[in-house]
C-alpha cells in the first residue's frame, strides 16, 4: 500500500502524518521546539525546521517509510527565511510572531489599498510583508548578502502597488 506523507512546520513543532490513498491517517509524530524570543523579536534557527523534521520523519517505522509515494509539505504563514543561492540560511528565520517591522509596515499601509491586498492575497495584515524592509533598513549585511535571481541588483525596489 502506498502511502502520503505529510509535514506541517508549525510556530513551535513539526508534524509528520502518513496517510493511505483513501486518505485515513496510518500515523501520526511530532518534535516541538523554542522560539529565540527578545522583546518583539522571535526567530528560530534553520536548521532547528530541518532537524524537527528529520527526527520526525526518522520515528516513522521504516516499512511505512519505504512506501511513500507523495510528499506534502505547510508551513507557517509569513514566516522570512533569508538563504543564499546554495540554499543556506543567512540568519535565523524571523517568525510570524516577531513585530520589529511594525514601522515599515505602517509605512506599507500609507500606500498599499488594504482592502486590494485582503482581495489578492487573503490576508488582512500588511505585517509579514514588512520584513524586507526592515532588513534593508537595520540588516544591511544579510540584506547584501541575499540575492534574486533575475533583479539587477541583491534588494532591487519592487511596486508593491503594482504587486498587489
Amino acid at each position: 500500500m502506498e502511502l502520503i506523507l505529510t509535514l506541517d512546520v508549525g510556530t513551535t513543532s513539526v508534524k509528520a502524518c502518513l496517510f493511505d490513498r483513501q486518505l485515513r491517517q496510518t500515523a501520526l509524530t511530532s518534535r516541538e521546539y523554542a522560539l529565540q524570543t527578545r522583546g518583539v523579536c522571535a526567530e528560530v534557527e534553520a536548521q532547528v525546521y530541518l532537524d524537527a523534521a528529520a527526527q520526525c520523519i526518522l520515528s516513522l517505522p521504516a516499512e511505512a517509510r519505504a512506501r511513500v509515494c507523495a510528499v506534502a509539505l505547510t508551513t507557517q504563514g509569513e514566516t522570512l527565511l533569508c538563504v543564499d543561492r546554495q540554499g543556506k540560511a543567512l540568519r535565523p528565520a524571523i517568525v510570524w510572531l516577531d513585530s520589529r517591522a511594525e514601522a515599515q509596515a505602517a509605512r506599507l499601509a500609507a500606500v498599499l489599498d488594504r482592502q486590494r491586498f485582503y482581495e489578492r492575497t487573503g490576508l488582512p495584515e500588511l505585517s509579514g510583508y514588512a520584513w524586507e524592509s526592515w532588513m534593508i533598513d537595520s540588516q544591511e549585511g544579510t540584506a547584501a548578502a541575499v540575492s534574486y535571481q533575475g533583479l539587477s541588483s541583491p534588494w532591487e525596489p519592487l511596486s508593491y502597488e503594482d504587486y498587489f
